[in-house]
């Protein structure tokens, strides 16, 4: 569902992109390490908006 949902969504103008965790769950926000995937995902959007890179 995930990626269906990506597929659909990726058409938009706006800049869509999937990074998949394969050792979590759904509930990533109650579980353990839950700061490193946020963290991740800070550092992440900071490149696109700040930078203009796309990694």
């Amino acid at each position: 569902m995930t990626r269906a949902m990506f597929e659909k969504q990726k058409q938009a103008p706006s800049n869509t992109e999937l990074k998949i965790y394969p050792d979590r769950s759904h509930w990533t926000c109650i579980e353990a390490g839950w700061a490193q995937v946020g963290r991740c995902q800070l550092v992440a959007h900071a490149n696109v908006r700040l930078l203009g890179l796309n990694v």
